[in-house]
C-alpha cells in the first residue's frame, strides 16, 4: 500500500533566514522515503521550500505532485 506524504514547508528556515530547523533532519527523512518498502507518493499542497523541495525530490518517480497553485523553491 502506498505511503502519501503531503508538504507544506518552508523548510529549516523561515522567511526572515532564521533557522528553525537542522539540514540533517531532512537528509533523514529522506533516507526513511528511499528505505521504506512502499511507494512513497509526495504532494505539495502549499508550498515546499529549500530542503521541503529536496523532500518532495525524494517521492518515488512517477509519484511526485503539486497542487496548481503551490510554490517549490530550491535555493
Amino acid at each position: 500500500k502506498p505511503i502519501f506524504f503531503y508538504i507544506n514547508s518552508t523548510g529549516t528556515s523561515w522567511y526572515s533566514g532564521d533557522a528553525i530547523g537542522f539540514e540533517t533532519e531532512a537528509f533523514a527523512i529522506c533516507d526513511t522515503i528511499r528505505y521504506v518498502k512502499p511507494p512513497v507518493h509526495t504532494i505539495c499542497i502549499g508550498q515546499a521550500m529549500g530542503t521541503a523541495a529536496m523532500i518532495l525530490s525524494a517521492g518515488a518517480k512517477g509519484q511526485r505532485a503539486s497542487l496548481p497553485n503551490a510554490s517549490i523553491v530550491l535555493h
